[in-house]
């Protein structure tokens, strides 16, 4: 069972680099293994402590403005809810592939939606992106009842590029404060570390990077303010926040997370920054030590800062 939620949250890590062999590869295998449960190889009590709600929920007018919900079977109006925004480098991805992740909060009581948003592009760049999650905010709050959930605030948290959005959300854009805690997973945080920005240009995500900045990265040059105001770590805010990170990410540098960890604490902000020793932008997740770590922090974390807890 473990490999059927560990492999969806990998892909998701892995959705901010160019490497589309290697998800190709890990979709096949998952769509394998998903294709054995269904023929009765994984039954177990897990499959039934959780609902499965809905599907592709419309929550906007754009095409990408749908949305999956999972809850836990028996969710009361107390029960936690956190939304979940796929990586894929601002420019790809899906919210299915977060589905699993989603499961496995069902079976420790915690409801989630994970929505789609549009991609960057030349019309379309943080704000727009941030609309989108606002929209789902704001769809999430109307429905929450409904869904027997609890609906007076959120918790938010994301992966790579997803993690960046969550971040940015919840710091600069929940203007209604619905937000209560935030959860960063291997996310970049500083816009303008050149070296961040030449290492995309170099792995081939720059033009996402550009695409959600809204301006264009010239080296040598001086950089727009357009790419300080899209870093977490300038609009920081007095909001939990859980950093898991590895310190031998390839793709989003350790010291991004390191940045962040010393903004918040600077400030005294309430904070925990988890480091995965030797572990690449993928949180190590293969190894069931290291998963099992990243789950246990996740869950801690949205049920700590539920508002239904105080702190």
């Amino acid at each position: 069972m473990k490999k059927l939620v560990y492999l969806p949250l990998l892909l998701v890590l892995l959705s901010l680099t160019s490497c589309d062999a290697v998800l190709k590869a890990a979709k096949a295998q998952q769509k394998k293994q998903n294709q054995g449960q269904n023929n009765g190889q994984n039954q177990g009590q897990n499959q039934t402590n959780t609902e499965f709600k809905k599907t592709n929920l419309k929550y906007g007018s754009d095409v990408r403005n749908t949305m999956n919900v999972i809850l836990p079977k028996n969710s009361t109006g107390k029960t936690p809810f956190i939304l979940l925004i796929h990586g894929g480098a601002w420019m790809k991805g899906d919210k299915n592939e977060v589905s699993f992740i989603q499961k496995f909060l069902a079976e420790n009581g915690i409801a989630s939606a994970a929505p789609n948003y549009r991609f960057a592009s030349s019309s379309v760049h943080l704000p727009q992106m941030m609309d989108d999650i606002k929209k789902t905010v704001d769809y999430c709050k109307e429905h929450g009842s409904e869904w027997n959930v609890d609906n007076n605030q959120f918790i938010i948290g994301g992966a790579s590029a997803g993690a960046h959005l969550a971040l940015m959300y919840a710091y600069k854009y929940d203007l209604n404060n619905t937000i209560n805690a935030v959860i960063s997973l291997s996310g970049p945080t500083n816009l303008t570390d050149t070296k961040f920005i030449e290492h995309a240009k170099k792995i081939g995500f720059i033009d996402g990077v550009q695409g959600m900045v809204g301006a264009n990265y010239t080296p040598n040059e001086k950089l727009a303010k357009n790419f300080s105001d899209v870093s977490p770590i300038y609009n920081i805010k007095n909001i939990p926040t859980l950093i898991i990170h590895g310190n031998v990410d390839k793709v989003v540098f350790y010291s991004q997370a390191v940045e962040l960890d010393k903004a918040l604490t600077n400030a005294n902000y309430t904070h925990k920054f988890v480091t995965m020793d030797n572990c690449d932008h993928d949180l190590g997740v293969l190894n069931p030590i290291n998963l099992n770590k990243v789950k246990i922090e996740m869950s801690n974390w949205i049920k700590k800062y539920d508002v239904n807890n105080k702190y």
